[in-house]
């Protein structure tokens, strides 16, 4: 089989030149009506909770909770001609093979609202917090960016031959590996489901993670499974080993479980699109 007959780069970039020009002004519009509301919500916010706001915590979780949400609803809004019959087969017909506009629609959705969101944020929190200082010169912010980063590298003490040790672990992989396979979740759902794509791709979801949560406790404890030892004859059926864990082999062992998700979300985006275009 011809490279060319799965991938060509000139038909990626006209497709993705395509797509920019079909919509680059609802983007540049959704950009500024996110971040407005953004600003608006949160300089409300840090105006009626008064001046010393240091360990005003909402803002985090409005940021976090905004980040689900809103991510939910915009790349389950990839694949848009996939929700009217007629302009569906106008964009199967389109010259490009499934890889090439999976591509296209991966890049301008999970991967830009990855990207773009928390720099949205930030920079609304930030322009908001110096509207709010010119107000109230004594005014006393959270530091978003710090706290947000301090949840990421948490700090751990113990004790190493009697001294006290501190040291910072690293969630970052576990953060992006979860941030990645929702995101595939959705645009799963978005390849998948042609009508209510946030509301079905949720339903999903929430039966898909039950049935994993369920098999895994299962796992645990009805075969015991953190009893076996890495080194045993059936280690094969334990992630972690026995005994004490560090929280890098724990923190590494979820990541890759998670990522494993979000790879197998993009492989069968890949072949439902496949199924749709042939």
């Amino acid at each position: 089989m011809k490279t060319g007959s799965i991938f060509s780069l000139k038909r990626f970039f006209r497709l993705l030149k395509r797509h920019f020009f079909h919509s680059y002004k609802i983007l540049l519009l959704g950009l500024l009506v996110g971040f407005g509301i953004s600003f608006l919500v949160i300089a409300f916010l840090q105006f009626v909770n008064g001046s010393y706001q240091q360990y005003n915590s909402v803002f985090l979780v409005i940021g976090i909770f905004g980040y689900a949400l809103l991510g939910g609803f915009y790349i389950s809004s990839a694949f848009s001609p996939f929700r009217t019959k007629e302009k569906a087969q106008e964009y199967l017909m389109l010259p490009g093979t499934a890889l090439e506009k999976l591509l296209v629609e991966l890049i301008y959705y999970p991967l830009l609202f990855l990207l773009l969101f928390p720099i949205l944020y930030l920079t609304a929190y930030e322009v908001s917090t110096s509207f709010i200082t010119l107000i109230r010169p004594d005014f006393i912010p959270y530091n978003l960016k710090i706290e947000f980063l301090r949840i990421l590298n948490p700090e751990r003490s113990y004790y190493e031959n009697g001294v006290d040790v501190s040291s910072k672990i690293n969630l970052w992989p576990l953060w992006l590996s979860a941030s990645f396979s929702i995101a595939m979740a959705f645009f799963l759902g978005a390849v998948a489901f042609r009508k209510q794509v946030m509301l079905k791709t949720l339903l999903a979801l929430i039966v898909y993670f039950g049935l994993c949560i369920g098999l895994f406790y299962y796992f645990m404890s009805e075969l015991e499974w953190g009893n076996y030892h890495i080194s045993h004859e059936k280690s094969f059926l334990t992630p972690l080993g026995t005994g004490s864990r560090s929280e890098v082999d724990v923190i590494a062992f979820f990541s890759y479980l998670i990522l494993c998700w979000g790879l197998m979300f993009s492989t069968v985006s890949f072949f439902k699109l496949k199924e749709k275009q042939v």
